[in-house]
C-alpha cells in the first residue's frame, strides 16, 4: 500500500495531492477491493499531526467514512474506523465534523462486534471523543445505547 508503515512517515506535501484523490476514489469507486485499499491508505496519512487530518476533513470524506462502518461489508470496516479514529485524536473542530457525520450512533453495534480489534478500535475512538468539549462529551453520554456498549464491552 502506498503509505503503509512508513517510518517515517511520507512528508505531506508529498503526499497531500493523492489525498482527495483517495476520498473521490472511497466515494466514487465500485471496486471493493480499490475502495479498501484507498480507505487504508487515508487512514496511514490520517495518523500524524492536526495538519494532516485539516486535509482528510476538507476533502468532506468523514459522511462516506461513517456510511463504510455501517456497512455490511466487514472489509471496509477496520481502515474506516482507523482513519475516524485518527481524526478524532485531532483538534475539537475535528471531533464535531465526525460528530455531525453520524460517527457516535455508527459506534455502538461496533462497541458489540464479534471481533475483539474492531471493538477495540471503537473503544479507541469513543474515548479521544471524550477529550473533547463539554458538549462533545455530552452528546457521547446522550447517544442511546453508547455509554453502555462502552461499559458492557
Amino acid at each position: 500500500n502506498l503509505c503503509r508503515g512508513s517510518k517515517p512517515k511520507p512528508d505531506l506535501a508529498k503526499v497531500k495531492p493523492l489525498i482527495p484523490v483517495l476520498a473521490r476514489i472511497i466515494e466514487q469507486c465500485n471496486d471493493k477491493e480499490t475502495i479498501v485499499d484507498a480507505t487504508w491508505a487515508l487512514s496511514y496519512i490520517s495518523d500524524g499531526d492536526n495538519e494532516r487530518l485539516d486535509c482528510i476533513v476538507d476533502t468532506g470524506i468523514c459522511p462516506a467514512l461513517v456510511k463504510m462502518i455501517q456497512a455490511d461489508d466487514q472489509t471496509c470496516i477496520p481502515p474506516s474506523l482507523r482513519t475516524l479514529g485518527n481524526i478524532v485524536t485531532g483538534t475539537d473542530s475535528h471531533t464535531q465534523t465526525a460528530i455531525d457525520c453520524g460517527l457516535l450512533r455508527a459506534l455502538v453495534p461496533l462497541l458489540g462486534h464479534p471481533k475483539a480489534s474492531v471493538r477495540k478500535e471503537a473503544a479507541w475512538t469513543a474515548s479521544n471523543i471524550t477529550a473533547g468539549t463539554k458538549e462533545q462529551i455530552g452528546a457521547l453520554l446522550a447517544m442511546p445505547g453508547l455509554p453502555e456498549a462502552i461499559i458492557d464491552g
